[in-house]
């Protein structure tokens, strides 16, 4: 269940995923911060034909969410808040917990790949 009121929901259910790889870890907590932000964003997204055209739509404090478009045309999508959707599938299946700074803190990085040929990251990256 979203943690977010929504107009509109974009289904990630049972999608490919993975957690980590090649993707460096960020905080969680700022992840949120950028979910929350895509939420209130207006405007419907659009990336050129890929495969892999990928686009930047919220960092801060160095916790990116990137969206790729996998289709051989340009995709257009219903709202930032179907990236949100997919940034949230990620911290859901792939957040893990660990020590930094003399604090227990979690952490995350990974990918979901929507089955409409689209995809998000989450990822550490400077802002």
């Amino acid at each position: 269940m979203p943690r977010y009121p929504q107009v509109s929901s974009c289904n990630f259910f049972d999608a490919e995923y993975h957690c980590g790889g090649r993707w460096p870890k960020c905080r969680t907590t700022f992840v949120n911060q950028g979910i929350s932000y895509l939420r209130r964003t207006k405007g419907k997204p659009t990336n050129g034909p890929g495969s892999g055209n990928c686009g930047r739509v919220s960092c801060s404090f160095n916790a990116a969410i990137w969206w790729c478009n996998d289709n051989a045309s340009s995709k257009t999508l219903n709202g930032f808040g179907s990236i949100a959707d997919g940034a949230e599938y990620i911290n859901d299946k792939c957040t893990r917990w660990g020590w930094q700074n003399g604090g227990y803190r979690s952490f995350v990085s990974g990918q979901v790949f929507h089955s409409s040929k689209w995809n998000v990251i989450v990822r550490n990256d400077k802002c």
